[in-house]
């Protein structure tokens, strides 16, 4: 994946020019062995604003995302979130500072209840205060009446809207969406996509990584898709048929 471009003219054109972005990235590389698999890579996400990073498989969606939560250190560049460098801060730093990650594959907790399992990513909370934190996090991500149910039984859109819960659990300012969308059906995901554009109405910085970008993406990176590696800029959002976004 090389030379990642940024899209969204109009959308950027009416963006506070005023103000920091909520989450910024300079430059960023990484490399396993000799192969890049991010390669110069600079984005910014004010509060507010979807940006889609947009790619195929193997594009490096994931990786981005690795170095964007503190998952994983850049080679070089750098990241900051709300005008501070946190390049160096570890993803549960990073958390604490407002940044949640849900992952492409959900592996819900086996033998818990999806309450439990959302009330365990309550990072730094506990007692009242987690558990409300947990209840606000299953009514915004819609899955509030599946509370009392086993984690690991849940359907496909349940199991990604609980995935969801949890990152919001701790009380991210960014959002980082790894695949959200992947497996579900068209109507599943646009279901989740009024989700998703709910919390940007509630002011996160949301970043969406799929093979396409949803209807409400405000922005868009893309980091190679079909045609291959750097496939140059775009000018608006691309949404798929219904705005559902693939893995």
């Amino acid at each position: 994946m090389q030379g990642a471009t940024l899209g969204g003219a109009a959308a950027m054109e009416n963006a506070p020019t005023t103000t920091e972005p909520l989450l910024e990235a300079e430059g960023l590389r990484k490399s396993f062995g000799p192969r890049p698999v991010v390669d110069d890579v600079s984005l910014s996400v004010d509060a507010g604003q979807v940006l889609a990073v947009v790619g195929g498989g193997g594009a490096g969606k994931s990786t981005l995302l690795d170095l964007l939560s503190g998952a994983a250190a850049p080679d070089t560049g750098t990241v900051w979130l709300d005008g501070e460098d946190v390049t160096r801060l570890g993803v549960d730093e990073r958390r604490r500072r407002g940044v949640g990650r849900t992952r492409q594959v959900p592996r819900p907790l086996a033998g818990v209840t999806v309450f439990e399992s959302v009330l365990a990513a309550a990072a730094g909370l506990r007692g009242h205060r987690a558990q409300a934190a947990a209840a606000g996090a299953l009514e915004r991500a819609g899955i509030r009446r599946c509370a009392g149910e086993p984690a690991g039984r849940l359907p496909p859109l349940d199991r990604r809207r609980l995935e969801l819960a949890r990152a919001l659990a701790a009380g991210p300012r960014v959002l980082l969406l790894d695949g959200i969308a992947g497996g579900l059906t068209g109507a599943e995901g646009r279901i989740l996509l009024n989700t998703v554009s709910r919390l940007r109405s509630d002011g996160l910085a949301v970043v969406w990584a799929g093979r396409t970008a949803p209807a409400a993406a405000d922005a868009w990176l893309s980091l190679g898709g079909a045609g291959g590696p750097g496939d140059g800029p775009r000018s608006a959002p691309a949404p798929d048929e219904g705005g559902l976004p693939g893995r």
